[in-house]
């Protein structure tokens, strides 16, 4: 029986302290799932922000290309309105020698009035000579047609 003492005894010392490695393993146990639940949460943080980066990303994607059109729509208005300014001057010009055109058909046509109007003035010494020979053309013959009817 000494043998079988002797091992009781080395079993009862091995055991002796195994409670409270057992508490200090199921602290270090909770420990562990405290740092395991951080570590989750950290992850779930980190799908997060993936998630928000790849959100902004196809945003600015998004925003660069409306930016884009809106550049080119605007570049395009600008030489619309070029092309606009520079038909509206053409015009201005063409309206102004239009104009000069009318201003000097309206001074040649004033003119043509001018002398049709005088080409159909009968001056008073024209008519006085009318009346003078018309007359003395009538009295002559009245004068005539008495005399030689008689």
């Amino acid at each position: 029986m000494s043998n079988e003492c002797l091992q009781i005894d080395v079993c009862e010392k091995s055991f002796e302290n195994i409670n409270e490695k057992i508490k200090v393993s199921n602290n270090r146990l909770k420990d562990l799932e405290n740092k395991i639940e951080e570590v989750n949460s950290i992850k779930n943080v980190l799908v997060e922000l993936q998630l928000l980066t790849k959100l902004q990303r196809e945003d600015s994607i998004k925003r660069d290309k409306a930016i884009e059109d809106m550049n080119r729509n605007q570049i395009e208005i600008t030489n619309t309105l070029k092309t606009l300014s520079e038909n509206l001057n053409k015009t201005d010009i063409n309206v102004d020698k239009l104009a000069e055109k009318v201003d000097i058909n309206n001074i040649q046509l004033n003119k043509k009035v001018d002398d049709i109007s005088n080409d159909n003035i009968i001056k008073l010494s024209t008519i006085g000579k009318y009346l003078f020979f018309g007359t003395l053309g009538s009295g002559m013959t009245i004068l005539l047609t008495r005399l030689l009817g008689n």
